[in-house]
């Protein structure tokens, strides 16, 4: 469930009135929301500079705990690619990770057709001529394959005419949408993109931006800050 930005905004508001640390302007909360949610979204993701010889993952990585399952769960798509040019295919523009790659094929059981989705497997781009060389290995339409390059995704056996990816994608960029109404920024919803995260992510997302203006706050201070934003009315 989107949280909405305008919330999120008048919260930040509030922190940085409470510590006398000026005003945000739109532009700049824009700024420091986005390069929050990036931040919180590359730890869970997993970050390359964490990573560390002989182990496969990094300290914290998608899919190794529910918790940062469930976290991500929201950035999750599901996309049907028509295969041209000998089995390759553009990758979304938002495509961060693959979580799952299959195409569907059908067997006549007598009765009628079953279809059956066949997983693609995902192979490292310096294997690609060794797989398509071999007697042993190589690929077909039991066996597939898949090779990511750098802006678009190549199948193997290329006579598959379409596949369905499964993959996680970039957070949109949050905005805080306004117009000047009495030389003053008044919030509108219709040029706003809200933020995605749970309620429990948002607090660290605005605690990481507090950091950026130099506020320094524990997730359970934000309670404290929404608690007596509400009861002040703000």
């Amino acid at each position: 469930m989107a949280t909405s930005i305008n919330e999120v905004k008048s919260l930040v508001d509030y922190i940085t009135r409470k510590n006398n640390s000026g005003y945000l302007n739109p532009d700049q909360f824009n700024l420091i929301i986005h390069r929050a949610q990036m931040t919180k979204f590359m730890e869970l993701y997993g970050n390359p500079m964490d990573y560390q010889l002989g182990k496969a993952d990094t300290k914290i990585s998608y899919d190794v705990t529910q918790k940062i399952s469930d976290d991500l769960r929201v950035f999750k798509k599901q996309a049907s690619i028509i295969l041209v040019n000998g089995g390759q295919a553009p990758l979304p523009s938002d495509y961060v990770h693959l979580i799952t790659l299959r195409y569907i094929t059908g067997t006549n059981t007598g009765s009628g057709v079953t279809k059956q989705y066949v997983e693609l497997k995902l192979i490292a781009e310096d294997n690609e001529f060794y797989r398509l060389g071999s007697k042993i290995v190589a690929p077909s339409k039991k066996f597939p394959i898949a090779v990511l390059k750098n802006s678009y995704l190549q199948v193997y056996p290329t006579d598959i005419s379409n596949v369905n990816l499964s993959y996680l994608s970039q957070p949109p960029k949050p905005v805080w949408g306004y117009t000047i109404v009495n030389k003053r920024p008044v919030f509108d919803a219709n040029t706003s993109v809200d933020l995605l995260w749970s309620d429990v992510c948002i607090n660290d997302i605005v605690i990481r931006a507090m950091s950026y203006v130099g506020i320094s706050i524990k997730d359970n201070e934000i309670i404290s800050y929404s608690q007596a934003k509400i009861k002040e009315g703000t």
